[in-house]
């Protein structure tokens, strides 16, 4: 027989096997042998900046529960939120990182939060959540001392390529917060080794998480190796020094008098342990919080009224050079509606993967109607998206869902599991109080300053860097302006 022949034949056989083989798990198969078409349209998508609304139009046109194979791996794609739940809260314990992802990021995370399952995960989590409790969280002179190097950054009138100034923002808040010292960067011409290097170690980590399974195909360079010590060595003085002073000492002087690094100390004295929290935390919050105080102002600069209404409320409550303290930041309710719709259309994080830790089940999604249980084999992945999640019309039948409209929260709740910024289930943001803390002050100290806010028509921007954060690829230029009462206002020479 001709070898082709043969050939095509084997081909065949090995179709049909792979098809069957995964219709058995109950669930409708959108790809073709190997996944081969979803790996290059999910390539192009990536490639040109479209992944969040690839996954969108996926969903529309194959529901909200489907599977994709990836060179043999099989994935659950699902938006149905009986399934999110499932996999975050209601069958958590059955759900996780995984082994391929620990291993992925071993040599950057380590055993932080953001990496382990089981025991070693819940330990961690314990102790983060305890020290996230504490009053340090509601440091006012902090988060004030480089707001207002933000905004010595700003010329009214002029466009201000924001994001730029915000990494360097987060970053200076992050290691004052975490490590009692900050970094300094807005008070800098140049961006400092720790936050170069952190940035270029992101970049591949992001690019690791793309390739999933298939990472060890992207090489490690020179670069990252290099980088990878320039973090280590940055750290290392302040845990030295951490572990240097003796616990009772420590407790002794008060939360409030300790760096976060230094309340962790009294908890663990593992070097390794101290080391992959501060940088999981730091590495968590930096970009996450960055981008979405970049999305709160493009976001405010497309509906004026929104942004006089919000900056009415911070006046009201604070006037124009007041200290916006936690108790005054918990009374600006439309303040709070703001953020809840920025998350809403701009979800930090946009897409989430877990793994199947055992054999097990997801609630919805198999059989001919979709309602039946899908039966998952063990290392199964399952992919969602907050991005698509948030504009699923099963789960919210406004029909504006693009629009932002901070109104919609004062009369609306979304279905629980329809809306997750945070994610959900015990591995919820741990840090979402610091974060939210760290928004609203940001954002009402801006508003105190300036008038109006406005954004180039270019920069409508719907396309977004290939990466675990919701981040446009091109710069987002944003005009502030000053006039009115808050012209008298001076910025604090620095």
């Amino acid at each position: 027989m001709d070898p082709l022949v043969i050939a095509a034949l084997l081909l065949a056989l090995l179709f049909l096997a792979h098809l069957r083989r995964f219709r058995s798990n109950g669930v409708v198969v959108r790809s073709w042998v190997f996944g081969l078409d979803h790996m290059w349209l999910q390539g192009n998508a990536l490639r040109n900046s479209q992944f969040v609304h690839f996954m969108k139009k996926r969903e529309d046109k194959y529901g909200d529960t489907y599977q994709i194979n990836m060179l043999g791996h099989p994935t659950i794609v699902t938006n149905d939120k009986e399934n999110i739940k499932a996999v975050l809260a209601a069958q958590f314990k059955e759900y996780g990182k995984g082994p391929d992802f620990q291993n992925m990021a071993k040599d950057v995370f380590g055993r932080s939060i953001l990496s382990t399952d089981g025991e070693i995960w819940h330990f961690a989590r314990g102790v983060l959540r305890v020290q996230f409790m504490k009053e340090r969280l509601r440091d006012v002179a902090m988060f004030d001392k480089h707001t207002t190097r933000l905004l010595a950054k700003v010329t009214p009138g002029e466009p201000l390529d924001l994001l730029k100034e915000l990494y360097k923002f987060t970053t200076d808040t992050g290691t004052d917060f975490l490590l009692g010292q900050s970094v300094e960067n807005l008070l800098s011409p140049t961006e400092d080794p720790f936050s170069k290097a952190l940035g270029f170690v992101q970049d591949h980590f992001a690019q690791r998480t793309l390739l999933g399974k298939w990472w060890r195909i992207l090489p490690t360079t020179g670069e990252y190796k290099r980088s990878l010590e320039t973090i280590n060595n940055f750290l290392e003085p302040f845990i030295q020094q951490a572990l240097a002073i003796p616990v009772e000492e420590l407790r002794d002087r008060g939360d409030k008098e300790l760096s976060f690094l230094e309340l962790l100390a009294c908890e663990s004295q593992d070097h390794e342990f101290l080391r992959d929290q501060i940088l999981s935390i730091h590495i968590g919050a930096r970009d996450t919080t960055a981008c979405t105080l970049l999305w709160a102002f493009y976001l405010l600069s497309t509906k004026p009224a929104a942004y006089q209404k919000l900056r009415k409320e911070v006046l009201s409550v604070v006037g124009v050079d007041g200290l916006p303290d936690s108790a005054a930041l918990h009374e600006m309710r439309f303040l709070n509606r703001v953020i809840n719709e920025i998350l809403r259309l701009r979800p930090t994080i946009p897409v989430n993967i877990r793994n199947a830790l055992v054999d097990t089940t997801l609630p919805r999604g198999g059989g001919k109607s979709g309602d039946e249980p899908i039966h998952l084999q063990k290392g199964t992945s399952i992919m969602y998206s907050a991005y698509a999640l948030h504009r699923n019309t099963h789960y919210h039948t406004m029909p504006d869902l693009e629009d932002f409209d901070p109104d919609r929260w004062e009369k609306w709740t979304p279905p629980t599991w329809s809306y997750l910024p945070w994610n959900g289930g015990p591995r919820i943001c741990v840090g979402q109080a610091y974060a939210m803390h760290e928004l609203k002050f940001v954002i009402s100290r801006f508003v105190q300053r300036f008038s109006s806010i406005e954004s180039f028509p270019q920069c409508d921007v719907h396309s977004y860097a290939p990466n675990a954060i919701l981040q446009p690829t091109v710069p987002t230029l944003i005009k502030f302006h000053a006039g009115g009462d808050v012209d008298e206002l001076a910025i604090p020479s620095l």
